[in-house]
Protein backbone atom coordinates (compact mmCIF):
# COMPACT_ATOMS: atom_id res chain seq x y z
CA UNK A 1 0.00 0.00 0.00
CA UNK A 2 0.92 3.75 -0.80
CA UNK A 3 2.02 5.89 2.41
CA UNK A 4 -0.50 7.57 4.84
CA UNK A 5 -0.10 10.63 3.85
CA UNK A 6 0.74 14.00 5.18
CA UNK A 7 0.28 17.70 3.66
CA UNK A 8 4.11 19.24 3.94
CA UNK A 9 2.62 22.68 5.22
CA UNK A 10 1.84 21.54 8.74
CA UNK A 11 5.41 19.28 9.00
CA UNK A 12 7.76 21.88 10.64
CA UNK A 13 5.17 22.83 13.90
CA UNK A 14 4.80 18.96 14.36
CA UNK A 15 8.33 17.87 13.36
CA UNK A 16 7.35 15.28 11.36
CA UNK A 17 9.67 14.27 7.94
CA UNK A 18 8.30 14.61 4.34
CA UNK A 19 5.38 12.89 2.78
CA UNK A 20 4.93 11.98 -0.65
CA UNK A 21 1.99 14.30 -2.95
CA UNK A 22 -1.31 12.98 -3.22
CA UNK A 23 -1.28 10.39 -6.07
CA UNK A 24 -4.54 8.88 -5.98
CA UNK A 25 -8.10 10.46 -5.46
CA UNK A 26 -8.28 8.18 -2.14
CA UNK A 27 -5.67 9.93 0.83
CA UNK A 28 -3.22 7.20 0.97
CA UNK A 29 -3.46 5.16 -1.94
CA UNK A 30 -6.29 3.72 -4.14
CA UNK A 31 -6.52 0.14 -2.20
CA UNK A 32 -7.90 1.87 0.76
CA UNK A 33 -11.01 2.51 -1.08
CA UNK A 34 -11.46 -1.11 -0.99
CA UNK A 35 -13.89 -2.83 1.01
CA UNK A 36 -12.94 -5.65 3.27
CA UNK A 37 -9.72 -6.31 4.68
CA UNK A 38 -6.33 -4.79 2.75
CA UNK A 39 -2.93 -6.43 3.26
CA UNK A 40 0.03 -7.01 0.97
CA UNK A 41 1.58 -9.85 2.33
CA UNK A 42 5.57 -10.62 2.16
CA UNK A 43 6.75 -13.79 1.74
CA UNK A 44 6.73 -15.96 4.51
CA UNK A 45 4.37 -12.99 6.37
CA UNK A 46 1.61 -14.47 8.46
CA UNK A 47 -2.09 -14.01 7.67
CA UNK A 48 -3.72 -10.94 8.88
CA UNK A 49 -5.83 -12.15 12.21
CA UNK A 50 -9.53 -11.24 12.79
CA UNK A 51 -10.10 -7.76 14.00
CA UNK A 52 -13.45 -7.57 15.18
CA UNK A 53 -14.05 -3.80 14.26
CA UNK A 54 -16.14 -1.79 11.30
CA UNK A 55 -13.13 0.00 10.30
CA UNK A 56 -9.28 -0.54 11.54
CA UNK A 57 -5.66 0.69 10.46
CA UNK A 58 -2.21 -0.49 11.26
CA UNK A 59 0.30 2.17 10.43
CA UNK A 60 4.47 2.56 10.94
CA UNK A 61 4.40 5.73 13.06
CA UNK A 62 8.01 6.33 11.55
CA UNK A 63 7.57 6.22 7.64
CA UNK A 64 3.65 6.24 7.41
CA UNK A 65 3.50 2.84 5.66
CA UNK A 66 -0.08 1.11 5.85
CA UNK A 67 0.12 -2.18 6.94
CA UNK A 68 -2.81 -3.47 6.95
CA UNK A 69 -6.65 -1.65 6.57
CA UNK A 70 -10.28 -2.31 7.11
CA UNK A 71 -12.28 -0.15 5.43
CA UNK A 72 -9.98 2.56 6.33
CA UNK A 73 -11.98 5.61 5.11
CA UNK A 74 -15.39 4.61 6.73
CA UNK A 75 -17.01 7.95 8.55
CA UNK A 76 -18.21 7.02 12.26
CA UNK A 77 -18.53 8.67 15.30
CA UNK A 78 -15.29 9.23 17.30
CA UNK A 79 -15.90 9.65 20.60
CA UNK A 80 -13.56 10.28 22.79
CA UNK A 81 -10.48 9.54 20.23
CA UNK A 82 -11.25 12.62 19.00
CA UNK A 83 -9.76 13.87 22.25
CA UNK A 84 -6.37 13.54 20.70
CA UNK A 85 -6.80 16.08 18.00
CA UNK A 86 -8.05 18.65 20.85
CA UNK A 87 -4.55 18.08 22.47
CA UNK A 88 -2.36 18.16 19.43
CA UNK A 89 -4.54 21.26 18.36
CA UNK A 90 -4.26 23.19 22.32
CA UNK A 91 -0.34 21.88 22.31
CA UNK A 92 0.71 24.02 18.99
CA UNK A 93 -1.41 27.24 20.34
CA UNK A 94 -0.78 27.03 23.52
CA UNK A 95 2.14 26.50 26.34
CA UNK A 96 1.77 23.67 29.17
CA UNK A 97 2.48 26.40 32.01
CA UNK A 98 -0.34 28.30 30.44
CA UNK A 99 -3.38 29.17 33.83
CA UNK A 100 -7.12 28.46 33.18
CA UNK A 101 -9.39 29.41 35.70
CA UNK A 102 -12.34 26.55 35.56
CA UNK A 103 -15.72 27.60 34.76
CA UNK A 104 -18.78 26.45 36.07
CA UNK A 105 -19.94 25.50 32.46
CA UNK A 106 -16.87 23.53 32.20
CA UNK A 107 -18.10 21.24 35.07
CA UNK A 108 -21.65 20.88 33.97
CA UNK A 109 -20.77 18.86 30.39
CA UNK A 110 -22.14 15.54 30.05
CA UNK A 111 -20.34 11.73 30.37
CA UNK A 112 -16.90 11.34 31.76
CA UNK A 113 -15.43 14.04 34.24
CA UNK A 114 -11.73 14.35 35.52
CA UNK A 115 -13.81 16.73 38.71
CA UNK A 116 -12.61 19.98 37.68
CA UNK A 117 -13.10 22.51 40.37
CA UNK A 118 -15.12 25.70 38.82
CA UNK A 119 -13.07 28.67 39.88
CA UNK A 120 -9.90 26.89 40.53
CA UNK A 121 -7.11 27.54 38.36
CA UNK A 122 -5.10 24.54 36.40
CA UNK A 123 -2.34 24.19 33.66
CA UNK A 124 -3.11 23.53 30.54
CA UNK A 125 -0.62 20.62 31.04
CA UNK A 126 -2.84 19.81 34.39
CA UNK A 127 -6.02 19.54 31.62
CA UNK A 128 -4.84 17.87 29.02
CA UNK A 129 -3.33 14.65 31.38
CA UNK A 130 -6.76 15.12 32.99
CA UNK A 131 -8.46 14.84 29.10
CA UNK A 132 -5.92 12.39 27.53
CA UNK A 133 -5.63 9.81 30.42
CA UNK A 134 -9.04 10.04 32.38
CA UNK A 135 -10.98 10.89 28.97
CA UNK A 136 -12.71 14.00 31.31
CA UNK A 137 -15.08 15.79 29.55
CA UNK A 138 -15.29 18.29 31.60
CA UNK A 139 -11.25 18.52 31.01
CA UNK A 140 -11.68 18.76 27.38
CA UNK A 141 -14.33 21.63 27.90
CA UNK A 142 -11.66 23.82 29.59
CA UNK A 143 -8.65 23.10 28.07
CA UNK A 144 -10.73 23.97 24.45
CA UNK A 145 -11.89 27.35 26.08
CA UNK A 146 -7.90 28.22 27.48
CA UNK A 147 -6.96 29.28 23.85
CA UNK A 148 -9.92 31.88 23.93
CA UNK A 149 -13.32 29.98 23.20
CA UNK A 150 -14.54 26.58 22.90
CA UNK A 151 -16.09 27.99 19.36
CA UNK A 152 -12.64 28.71 18.18
CA UNK A 153 -10.75 25.61 19.44
CA UNK A 154 -13.38 23.63 17.21
CA UNK A 155 -12.79 25.28 14.45
CA UNK A 156 -8.80 25.26 14.61
CA UNK A 157 -9.35 21.63 15.09
CA UNK A 158 -11.29 21.61 11.75
CA UNK A 159 -8.16 23.83 10.12
CA UNK A 160 -5.79 20.99 11.55
CA UNK A 161 -7.39 18.13 10.45
CA UNK A 162 -7.80 19.49 7.16
CA UNK A 163 -3.78 20.50 7.34
CA UNK A 164 -3.12 16.87 8.22
CA UNK A 165 -5.44 15.88 5.35
CA UNK A 166 -7.24 14.39 7.50
CA UNK A 167 -10.37 15.08 4.94
CA UNK A 168 -12.82 12.60 7.09
CA UNK A 169 -12.77 14.31 10.33
CA UNK A 170 -15.44 17.11 10.85
CA UNK A 171 -15.51 18.08 14.48
CA UNK A 172 -18.53 19.85 16.25
CA UNK A 173 -17.22 19.49 20.41
CA UNK A 174 -13.51 18.92 21.07
CA UNK A 175 -14.93 16.20 23.91
CA UNK A 176 -15.74 13.75 21.39
CA UNK A 177 -19.45 13.67 22.91
CA UNK A 178 -21.89 12.40 20.27
CA UNK A 179 -23.25 14.74 18.12
CA UNK A 180 -25.03 15.56 14.34
CA UNK A 181 -22.06 15.75 12.03
CA UNK A 182 -19.15 14.76 13.54
CA UNK A 183 -17.28 12.40 12.76
CA UNK A 184 -14.08 10.61 11.75
CA UNK A 185 -12.16 7.62 10.41
CA UNK A 186 -9.49 5.04 11.39
CA UNK A 187 -7.23 6.27 8.95
CA UNK A 188 -7.54 9.62 10.21
CA UNK A 189 -7.54 9.01 13.90
CA UNK A 190 -4.34 7.34 12.95
CA UNK A 191 -3.01 10.52 11.07
CA UNK A 192 -3.91 12.30 13.80
CA UNK A 193 -1.72 10.30 16.49
CA UNK A 194 1.06 10.01 14.66
CA UNK A 195 1.47 13.74 14.17
CA UNK A 196 0.57 13.57 18.14
CA UNK A 197 3.27 10.98 18.70
CA UNK A 198 5.68 13.18 16.50
CA UNK A 199 5.37 16.17 19.77
CA UNK A 200 7.27 15.10 22.80
CA UNK A 201 4.50 16.78 24.70
CA UNK A 202 1.89 14.99 23.34
CA UNK A 203 4.08 11.51 23.38
CA UNK A 204 5.02 12.20 27.14
CA UNK A 205 1.09 12.82 28.10
CA UNK A 206 0.06 9.92 25.87
CA UNK A 207 1.90 7.03 27.67
CA UNK A 208 1.96 8.26 31.28
CA UNK A 209 0.36 5.81 33.09
CA UNK A 210 0.13 7.88 36.41
CA UNK A 211 -0.40 11.60 36.82
CA UNK A 212 -0.59 14.19 40.27
CA UNK A 213 -3.34 16.10 39.99
CA UNK A 214 -4.82 19.18 41.92
CA UNK A 215 -7.63 18.65 44.09
CA UNK A 216 -9.66 20.79 46.59
CA UNK A 217 -8.32 22.20 48.92
CA UNK A 218 -4.35 22.81 47.80
CA UNK A 219 -4.52 18.60 47.92
CA UNK A 220 -3.22 16.26 45.30
CA UNK A 221 -4.48 12.93 43.89
CA UNK A 222 -3.05 10.30 41.60
CA UNK A 223 -5.29 9.70 38.73
CA UNK A 224 -5.06 6.59 36.14
CA UNK A 225 -4.94 6.24 32.80
CA UNK A 226 -7.66 4.51 31.71
CA UNK A 227 -6.30 3.05 28.02
CA UNK A 228 -5.52 -1.14 29.26
CA UNK A 229 -3.20 -2.09 26.37
CA UNK A 230 -0.84 0.44 28.38
CA UNK A 231 -1.73 -0.41 32.16
CA UNK A 232 -1.54 -3.90 31.28
CA UNK A 233 1.52 -6.00 30.34
CA UNK A 234 1.77 -5.54 26.35
CA UNK A 235 5.22 -4.78 26.03
CA UNK A 236 6.86 -1.34 24.05
CA UNK A 237 2.57 -0.22 24.59
CA UNK A 238 2.69 3.88 24.27
CA UNK A 239 -0.87 5.42 24.56
CA UNK A 240 -2.96 6.50 22.79
CA UNK A 241 -6.41 7.09 23.63
CA UNK A 242 -9.65 5.08 24.41
CA UNK A 243 -13.33 6.26 23.15
CA UNK A 244 -16.97 4.75 23.82
CA UNK A 245 -20.24 5.92 23.56
CA UNK A 246 -23.63 4.31 22.96
CA UNK A 247 -23.81 5.27 19.05
CA UNK A 248 -19.82 5.12 17.95
CA UNK A 249 -19.51 2.06 19.48
CA UNK A 250 -16.09 1.39 21.44
CA UNK A 251 -13.10 3.42 19.44
CA UNK A 252 -9.72 3.05 20.11
CA UNK A 253 -6.08 4.19 19.33
CA UNK A 254 -3.06 2.22 20.48
CA UNK A 255 0.38 2.94 19.63
CA UNK A 256 3.66 0.26 21.02
CA UNK A 257 7.51 0.73 19.92
CA UNK A 258 9.60 -2.62 19.62
CA UNK A 259 12.98 -2.26 18.12
CA UNK A 260 12.68 0.88 16.97
CA UNK A 261 9.37 0.71 15.32
CA UNK A 262 6.54 2.41 16.54
CA UNK A 263 3.47 1.16 15.09
CA UNK A 264 -0.07 2.93 15.08
CA UNK A 265 -3.74 0.54 15.37
CA UNK A 266 -6.72 2.98 15.04
CA UNK A 267 -10.09 1.55 15.68
CA UNK A 268 -13.61 1.97 15.23
CA UNK A 269 -17.11 -0.10 16.31
CA UNK A 270 -14.85 -2.37 17.77
CA UNK A 271 -16.76 -6.10 18.78
CA UNK A 272 -14.19 -6.85 21.39
CA UNK A 273 -12.53 -5.36 24.25
CA UNK A 274 -10.79 -2.36 22.51
CA UNK A 275 -7.12 -3.42 23.80
CA UNK A 276 -7.60 -6.69 22.90
CA UNK A 277 -8.36 -5.71 19.24
CA UNK A 278 -5.11 -3.50 19.56
CA UNK A 279 -2.70 -5.82 20.53
CA UNK A 280 -3.85 -8.32 17.87
CA UNK A 281 -3.44 -5.81 15.30
CA UNK A 282 0.06 -4.62 17.31
CA UNK A 283 1.64 -8.17 17.94
CA UNK A 284 0.86 -9.58 14.02
CA UNK A 285 2.38 -6.19 12.79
Amino acid sequence: MRRLLITLGLTASLGLGAAGAVGAETIGGEQLSKRGVQVNLGPGAKPVPEIRAETWILVDATNGTVLAAKNAHDRRPPASTLKTLTALTVLLDVPLNQKYVVKTKDTRIEGAHAGLIAGKRYTVEDLLYAMLLLSGNDAATAVARAPGSVKGTVRRMNEVARQLQANDTVVKNPSGLDHKGQRSSSYDLALIARAGLARPDFAEIARTKTYRFPGGGGSMRTIYNQNRLLMGSFRGAVGVKTGYTSNAGRTFVGAATRKGTTLIFAGMGIRDGSASAAAKALRWG
